[in-house]
């Protein structure tokens, strides 16, 4: 591997490596990369550019493609002044894709402090009585077989992020992988909101009961006396 890729050199434009190796596809040798950060996750064959000079994107697809590696997705960059020539592929925005947070995922990765926080509407709010924030850590020890059935149930669910913290520092602790996810839901009931605008530019959009409503408020509203009282000191 050493003797036909320059790992020192490429390695400099990668960072968080989960495994590397050399292959072959076709008639030609490849460096075949996973990279996973906490955004993101994909995957890499790349050429010597003197072995594929006179090869076409097509058939540079077609190579890609006929690897068991391949699913989906694929880009081809090939710069002028560039040693190598990379093709990208099964690229992967954990935010866009929250059930591929299975326990597989988790028992694969060597990060396991990959974590996604997103919000429907606007981010943090500081009036529970306008959003409703829940979070949820996915871990081995759920039942559900994924993040995004997680959030579906009450197991493994805080609507305290203090409690959120002391748990995944536990998790930690035990060197057991995990991911955790916030979603904030708007209230039903708020007069500022135009609700049918909301439903209309992200379509499947989810409310939490009207603040009068919600059977948790009490622990709700305690919640956020701490947080205001920890703001003051």
């Amino acid at each position: 591997m050493e003797r036909k890729f320059d790992l020192k050199e490429l390695l400099r434009h990668f960072y968080k490596i989960e495994d590397i190796e050399e292959v072959t596809l076709g008639n030609y040798s490849a460096l075949y990369l996973l990279r996973a950060d906490r955004k993101s996750r994909m995957e890499y064959f790349i050429f010597e550019m003197d072995d594929v000079q006179s090869v076409s994107d097509e058939e540079i697809e077609k190579l890609v493609k006929s690897s068991p590696k391949f699913t989906s997705g694929l880009s081809i960059y090939r710069g002028k002044k560039e040693k190598y020539l990379y093709v990208c592929f099964n690229r992967v925005a954990y935010f866009q894709n929250l059930d591929m947070f299975d326990k597989t995922f988790l028992n694969k990765t060597k990060d396991a402090k990959i974590q996604r926080a997103f919000h429907e509407g606007a981010g943090w709010n500081p009036d529970p009585k306008r959003y409703k924030f829940i979070w949820w850590v996915f871990h081995n020890g759920v039942k559900s077989d994924n993040l995004k059935a997680l959030m579906k149930t009450q197991e493994s669910r805080f609507l305290d992020f203090e409690k959120v913290e002391s748990f995944i520092e536990t998790l930690k602790a035990q060197n057991k992988p995990y991911a955790y996810v916030c979603k904030g839901y708007p209230r039903l009931g708020v007069k500022a909101f135009d609700y049918a605008r909301m439903q209309k530019n992200k379509p499947g959009i989810e409310f939490a009961p009207a603040w009068e409503e919600d059977p948790e408020r009490e622990e709700i509203l305690e919640i956020y006396r701490r947080i205001k009282q920890h703001e003051v000191s």
